[in-house]
């Protein structure tokens, strides 16, 4: 009987109760947010949404899991999905501003702004110095297409911003769009004096610039991008205004804009706008090149004959370059051809049959039998998708 009652106690020491070796679901489900985390920092970002969905599945109520696999279906266009995860989250947890955040931006996206606007107002009842609630929430009025008030808003906006780098910009731009343009050159010297590295402005900066008057520098703001054979043709025509209209060049502005017709820049109401505007120098001289070009033509009176004219240059254009690529396609099937032609005659040798030597005595030295050439072989061809920049994939909203 000891022998026995000693067993049974060993064996609850070795082998200890269901209960006492559980784990709790919370740790595994952690275990998968974790790496779906490291998933996400790799750029393996299927990797990190099933993940996060296993996550899900074992410990729904991993707030921060659901708070990082919602972001991430944002960044995949999967809104519904994500939507059904920030609703939720956001009702168990009113006052959390990340999560309002996030969902704010999943409206906007899905259009509907009046939702993201009414999360952006919570978050600012909350905390009325949020930043990104501020900026974001003037923006909704230039997606409304209220440029006016999306201006105005973010000017009042403006103090309260530690970093006014973007709003500063974004300030120029809608000044330039509604005509402001005495305060889109003031905004837009504020923000290139905070980031004069930003190359992607200087065309904004340029038509800033041209129409304020200030051709010169216009000019050589658009000489500075108008490098190569790759810019764009709105671009060249920009710049020929200011050579044409400002600086009254007539030879440069002149080469400028043949090069953007060259360029199919055939937009032919600003031609005409160019052409007939008022106390231009040149516009006899303009108006004949245009009329010669056959793209003069009145808004009005000529649209139907401009569109028709705008057609037939694109269906001459596309011949052109059908044509082109034809020519380009046979230059190069001769090219190959010509050269393995070549290395076929230079690896072969003739068929030629060596004539007997002569003895000294006359007769036949050798023996003669044919020698047979031997062909080289020929080479065989070689076989020739404003956001919420503010919430890394790593972080998690406060706790619920």
């Amino acid at each position: 009987m000891r022998r026995g009652l000693f067993l049974f106690f060993t064996l609850l020491i070795v082998f200890p109760s269901c209960q006492s070796m559980r784990v709790p679901r919370s740790r595994y489900a952690s275990v998968y947010f974790n790496l779906a985390n490291a998933y996400r920092e790799l750029g393996k970002t299927d990797e990190a949404l099933k993940a996060y969905y296993q996550a899900l599945q074992i410990d729904p109520s991993l707030t921060r899991n659901a708070f990082n696999f919602s972001k991430l279906l944002i960044e995949k266009k999967r809104y519904d999905e994500a939507l059904k995860l920030l609703v939720p989250m956001q009702a168990a947890s009113p006052d959390n501003t990340m999560i309002l955040e996030v969902l704010a931006y999943l409206y906007y996206l899905k259009g509907d702004y009046g939702q993201s606007a009414s999360c952006y107002k919570k978050i600012l009842a909350i905390n009325p110095l949020h930043e990104n609630a501020l900026f974001n929430s003037a923006l909704l009025y230039e997606a409304l297409e209220m440029p006016e008030e999306a201006y105005e808003r973010l000017i009042d906006t403006l103090p309260f911003l530690q970093d006014q780098t973007d709003a500063l910009k974004k300030i120029a731009l809608l000044a330039y769009d509604i005509g402001r343009y005495d305060d889109a050159l003031k905004y837009m010297n504020d923000y290139l004096a905070k980031k004069s590295d930003d190359t992607s402005i200087e065309w904004e900066y340029a038509r800033i610039l041209a129409k304020n008057k200030d051709y010169e520098k216009a000019a050589g703001v658009y000489d500075k991008l108008d490098t190569d054979s790759n810019t764009n043709a709105e671009l060249i025509f920009e710049r020929a205004e200011v050579y044409l209209l400002g600086l009254e060049s007539y030879e440069k502005g002149k080469e400028i804009l043949a090069r953007a017709i060259e360029k199919e820049f055939w937009d032919t109401e600003r031609l005409y706008k160019l052409a007939t505007a008022p106390d231009f120098l040149y516009r006899d001289e303009i108006t004949a090149y245009l009329k010669e070009e056959n793209l003069f033509f009145h808004p009005e009176k000529d649209r139907l004959a401009a569109i028709r004219a705008v057609e037939k240059r694109k269906a001459a254009a596309e011949e052109a370059k059908r044509k082109a690529e034809e020519e380009a396609a046979k230059a190069a099937e001769d090219a190959e051809t010509g050269e393995s032609s070549s290395e076929s005659e230079s690896s072969g040798e003739s068929d030629v049959q060596p004539s007997p030597s002569e003895g000294v005595d006359g007769g036949v030295a050798g023996g003669t039998g044919d020698a047979s050439a031997q062909n080289g072989g020929v080479p065989s061809d070689s076989e020739s998708l404003p956001g919420t920049e503010g919430t890394s994939a790593g972080s998690e909203p406060a706790a619920s």
